[in-house]
C-alpha cells in the first residue's frame, strides 16, 4: 500500500477519533487557583489564600477561556464574590443574564449556555465586567473575586471546533514529517503517528480546554524547530558535505541530548543569576527595550550586552503569548505557600517561564555539539567525530552550565565556534559579523579578535582584513540599531565601557591563578598595587598578552590546515580564564567547545579536554548553592577551601604544561623553516 493511501487513512482515523472524543460529556473547570489557569484566564492578578481555598482577584475587565470546546449546549457555574454587589457576564462578547446562588464564595452564578452563544467556533470565550475598589494600602483596583469556572455539558451531538481540529491535523502532519525526515523511515512516522493521535484523542476526551491549549503551543513550537532545523542543516553542509543518512542521526543524537537537559533546565538553577534573567524578561516585556539600562517600577537595570537582553524579550513575549496572558510579577504572582518565606524572584516566578528562559542556551548547546561533530569530521572519520561530538553533547560540565546552572554561555561560544569556522573557510565577513554579535552577547568573545584577524590574514590576505571590518561594523550595526530606536544606546554603550571593573576582584569564583596564589583570599580590589609597585589587573593583563603572542607565533609559521587555529584559539580562551582578574567560574566555557575540535587532529587535546572538563564541573559545584544545601554544609567557604585551592592548582598547572608544549612546538617549527634551531621535539 502506498503512503498515499496510508496517510489518508490516518487523517480520515484522525476526523474519527476527534469526533469520538467530543462526544464525552466531562465537566470542564478552570481553577483559578491553580498555576494551571495561567494560560486560560487574562485581566487577573495573582492567587491568594481564601478561607474557601485561593483565589484571584479580577481588574474591571477580565475573561476565562474556554477554547476548543466545540459547538454544544451545558450549564456555566461560576464561584465567585462580587464585593461591589454589581457584575456583567458576556459569552463570546455577548452580555447574558444569569441567576446568582449563595455559595462557599459568596455567590454561584449559573448560566444556561446554548448552542448559538457558544458558536460554530466552537470556543466560549467568558467575559466579565464589574465596578471596582480599593483597599490601601494594596494599590490594586479590586473587582471580582474569583474562585473556580466549570462548564457542564448537556447530553446531545457536539461539533467538534474547527480551528482545534485544524490544529491537530496540522500538528500530525509536521510530526509524521519531523520524525519521517529524522527516523528515515515511514513505519516509524506512522507509528509516532498514532502515537499522538491516541494521545490527542485521550485528552480531548478528559482534559478538553486544556488539549486545544497544549495542540495550539506545540505546532508553534513543531513551526519553530522546522525553520531552525532546515536552516541549521543548511549551515552545517557549508562546511562538509554531510549525508542525508548521517544528518538524520545527528538529528536523533540532538533530541535526546535535549531529552536529558530538560529536566535539568526545570530545576531553579543559580539563584542570583536566574532570577536576574526573569526580572529582565518581565521588565522588557512590559515596558520594552527602553528599560533595559533604566530603574522602572523598583526593578533594577540590566548588566548584561544587548543581545542577550533581546533574547529575554523574545522568551518573556513567548511567555504571555502562549502561558501567561496576563504575565504577573513573579514575587507577587508566585505560589503563596512560598511568597511568605522567600522574596527571590527565580524561585517565585512560574516555573515554565524559567524554564523557558534557560532554552535559548540549550538550544545552543545543540547547535554547537553540531557544528563540533561537522567541523571535527571534515578533519577525521565519521566515527571519531561521533565521539567528540557526542564527548561534548553530554559533557558534565556542559550539561552543568547551561542546564543546571542556568548560564548562559552557551549563545556567545557558539557563535564564536561559528565565527573561527567561517574565518577558517573564508569567508571572514560573516566570520567577523558573527564575533561582533558574540561579542555584544558576552564581552569576553572579542579576546579571539586578534586571533581571528591573523587567520583571515593568512586565509584572505588584505582583500579578507577588509571584508572582516565591514562585516564587524555590520554586526555591530545590526545589534546596536534596535537600542537606538528605543533610546536605550547611551546605556547600552556606558554598560560595554563597564564591563572591566564591573567586579572589581582578583578572582570572581574562578578557580584560576590568583585563587591559588592568593590561597582564596580573592576578594581583594585587582586595581591594588602588587608587589612589584603593579596593579593586580596589569599584571594579569600583561600575562595574558605574553600567552596571547605565543598563540598567535603558533600560526605565524602554520597557515595551511586549521588544527592549529582550533588549538590556539582554546589556549587563547583558557589562558583568558587562567590569567586575568575579575574571572568568573563560567568565563572558560568556550574552551571545551574548543579543544573538542581540536581533537579531530592534536592528540594532546584529549588529555586537556578530559582534564578541563572535571575542573569545570568541580568550579560550578564548589560555588554552587544547591551543592551546599546537597552536603549540608554550614560554612562552605571555609569547609570547600582546601578543595578550591586544589582545583585551582590543577588548572595553573594545566596551563603551565600547555603553554610548554606550544613553545616547544613554535620553536620547533621556527627551526624547521629557518634552519636555525634544532628538532626540540
Amino acid at each position: 500500500m502506498s503512503n498515499r493511501w496510508v496517510g489518508l487513512g490516518l487523517l480520515c482515523l484522525t476526523l474519527a477519533v476527534i469526533f469520538v472524543a467530543y462526544q464525552t460529556h466531562l465537566p470542564m473547570e478552570i481553577d483559578l487557583g491553580l498555576a494551571g489557569a495561567n494560560p486560560l484566564v487574562e485581566g487577573f492578578s495573582f492567587r491568594e489564600d481564601g478561607p474557601d481555598g485561593r483565589f484571584r482577584w479580577s481588574g474591571e475587565q477580565a475573561a476565562l477561556f474556554f477554547r476548543g470546546i466545540g459547538n454544544q449546549a451545558g450549564f456555566l457555574h461560576l464561584r465567585l464574590d462580587s464585593p461591589t454587589g454589581h457584575f456583567l457576564v458576556q459569552l463570546n462578547g455577548r452580555q447574558v443574564p444569569f441567576e446568582s446562588l449563595p455559595g462557599g464564595a459568596g455567590q454561584q452564578v449559573a448560566l444556561a449556555v446554548n448552542r448559538d452563544q457558544v458558536g460554530p467556533a466552537g470556543d466560549l470565550v467568558v467575559g466579565l465586567e464589574t465596578d471596582t475598589f480599593s483597599a490601601p494600602p494594596d494599590v490594586r483596583n479590586l473587582g471580582l473575586q474569583m474562585v473556580s469556572a466549570v462548564f457542564e455539558p448537556q447530553a446531545g451531538l457536539v461539533i467538534p471546533a474547527p480551528r482545534t481540529v485544524l490544529l491537530i491535523v496540522l500538528d500530525l502532519t509536521l510530526l509524521l514529517g519531523i520524525v519521517r525526515a529524522w527516523s528515515g523511515s515511514w513505519r516509524i512516522a506512522w507509528a509516532v503517528g498514532l502515537l499522538a493521535l491516541f494521545a490527542v484523542g485521550w485528552g480531548l476526551a478528559c482534559r478538553r480546554v486544556e488539549t486545544a491549549w497544549i495542540v495550539r503551543v506545540v505546532f508553534w513550537l513543531q513551526c519553530l524547530v522546522i525553520l531552525l532545523a532546515l536552516a541549521w542543516a543548511w549551515v552545517l553542509r557549508r562546511f562538509y558535505p554531510i549525508q542525508p543518512r548521517t544528518l538524520r542521526w545527528l538529528g536523533l543524537a540532538l533530541l535526546f541530548a535535549l531529552a536529558v537537559r530538560m529536566p535539568l533546565a526545570a530545576m531553579p538553577g543559580f539563584i542570583t543569576d536566574v532570577q536576574d534573567y526573569v526580572v529582565w524578561s518581565y521588565k522588557l516585556t512590559h515596558w520594552g527595550l527602553g528599560s533595559a539600562y533604566v530603574v522602572v517600577d523598583g526593578l533594577w537595570i540590566a548588566d548584561y550586552p544587548p543581545v542577550l537582553l533581546y533574547v529575554f524579550q523574545a522568551v518573556g513575549r513567548v511567555y504571555q503569548a502562549l502561558f501567561a496572558p496576563d504575565f504577573l510579577y513573579p514575587v507577587s504572582a508566585g505560589d503563596p505557600a512560598l511568597r511568605a518565606v522567600t522574596a527571590n524572584a527565580a524561585l517565585l516566578a512560574d516555573p515554565v517561564h524559567r524554564t523557558l528562559l534557560r532554552m535559548p542556551a540549550v538550544l545552543a548547546d545543540l547547535l554547537t555539539g553540531s557544528l563540533v561533530f561537522v567541523l571535527a569530521r571534515s578533519n577525521t572519520t565519521e566515527r571519531s567525530a561521533w565521539l567528540i561530538s557526542i564527548s561534548y553533547l553530554f559533557n558534565p560540565a556542559v550539561l552543568y552550565n547551561s542546564g543546571l546552572y542556568g548560564q548562559t554561555d552557551a549563545v556567545h561560544t557558539l557563535l564564536v565556534v561559528l565565527s573561527l569556522a567561517l574565518v577558517e573557510v573564508a569567508r571572514a565577513g560573516w566570520g567577523f559579523f558573527a564575533l561582533a554579535v558574540a561579542g555584544l552577547t558576552k564581552p569576553q568573545a572579542l579576546v579571539f579578535g586578534p586571533l581571528a584577524l591573523l587567520r583571515t590574514f593568512q586565509r584572505q590576505r588584505w582583500s579578507g582584513l577588509v571584508r572582516a571590518g565591514t562585516g564587524g561594523l555590520l554586526g555591530l550595526v545590526a545589534v546596536m540599531v534596535p537600542m537606538a530606536a528605543s533610546g536605550a544606546l547611551s546605556g547600552a554603550v556606558a554598560q560595554l565601557r563597564s564591563t572591566v571593573g564591573h567586579h572589581a576582584v582578583l578572582s570572581a569564583n574562578a578557580h584560576n591563578l590568583w585563587w591559588l596564589v592568593m590561597g582564596g583570599k580573592i576578594g581583594i580590589e585587582d586595581t591594588a598595587l602588587s608587589l612589584g609597585g603593579v596593579s593586580y589587573r596589569a599584571v594579569g593583563l600583561l600575562l595574558l598578552a605574553a600567552a596571547y603572542g605565543l598563540a598567535l607565533a603558533t600560526l605565524l609559521r602554520k597557515p595551511s590546515g586549521d588544527s592549529w587555529s582550533w588549538m590556539s584559539a582554546a589556549y587563547v580562551a583558557f589562558a583568558f580564564f587562567v590569567l586575568p582578574t575579575e574571572i568568573h567560574e563560567n568565563y572558560g566555557f568556550a574552551v571545551l567547545a574548543l579543544l573538542a575540535i581540536a581533537m579531530a587532529t592534536q592528540r594532546c587535546a584529549i588529555g586537556l579536554y578530559l582534564v578541563l572538563s572535571v575542573t569545570s564541573v568541580v568550579n560550578y559545584a564548589l560555588h554552587d548553592p544547591q551543592f551546599f544545601h546537597w552536603l549540608s554544609l554550614s560554612a562552605p567557604d571555609v569547609q570547600l577551601a582546601g578543595w578550591r585551592i586544589l582545583n585551582s592548582a590543577i588548572n595553573v598547572l594545566a596551563l603551565v604544561v600547555w603553554t610548554l608544549w606550544l613553545l616547544v612546538q613554535t620553536i620547533r617549527h621556527w627551526g624547521e623553516d629557518g634552519g636555525l634551531l634544532p628538532d626540540l621535539a
